[in-house]
């Protein structure tokens, strides 16, 4: 895994903390960010990873849309680092 890919898995678990901890401002804050480094150090070889990719980040935008914090937490503690994992 790439140290950018790294770094994005740890700020992923640490922005899913802060919506399990109600820290919701704080971790919309970070979303953003976490979101544009992944999409731009998310390796394009296997076109699987990358739709699941797309497929994550829509979901933690459907759930943004509709306020649902713990949704979001879990798209970043479960389905990501499992995408992630595949780099390590």
């Amino acid at each position: 895994m790439t140290a950018e890919l790294k770094a994005c898995q740890q700020q992923a678990l640490a922005i899913a903390t802060d919506f399990r901890c109600c820290e919701n401002i704080r971790a919309q804050h970070g979303l953003p960010t976490l979101i544009e480094q992944l999409i731009l150090h998310f390796p394009m070889r296997e076109l699987s990873h990358v739709k699941h990719l797309k497929t994550i980040v829509k979901g933690i935008r459907m759930s943004q849309e509709n306020r649902d914090w713990l949704g979001i937490a879990d798209y970043l503690d479960y389905e990501l680092q499992d995408l992630l994992q595949h780099y390590l």
